[in-house]
């Protein structure tokens, strides 16, 4: 719980400056690795693993071209957030400016 509280706690101060500071976020590896711990964390295993399945898979197919069918990758990841607020909101902090 406290590592929660604690990637929560970081999470809070990155938009923070993000807002105050106007500047455009750039997402981390760091990042990324803690959406992970809060995504399993939080979730139940099947979720956890269809929602890494899809990034990973979505990932090895677009190397070459990120753009291709992301809306359709985006809408099933949402559709598996939907009862999961806060990792829905890490979820947008990992995903690059486009």
């Amino acid at each position: 719980k406290q590592r929660i509280a604690l990637l929560n706690h970081a999470h809070i101060e990155a938009m923070k400056q993000v807002v105050e500071k106007q500047q455009p976020f750039k997402p981390t590896v760091s990042g990324a690795v803690s959406f992970r711990e809060l995504a399993k964390s939080k979730m139940e295993e099947s979720e956890f693993t269809e929602l890494m399945s899809i990034m990973y898979h979505y990932k090895d197919a677009n190397s070459s071209n990120i753009n291709s069918n992301i809306v359709g990758v985006l809408t099933k990841i949402y559709c598996i957030l939907k009862n999961h607020p806060e990792i829905k909101q890490a979820f947008g902090m990992i995903l690059p400016p486009y």
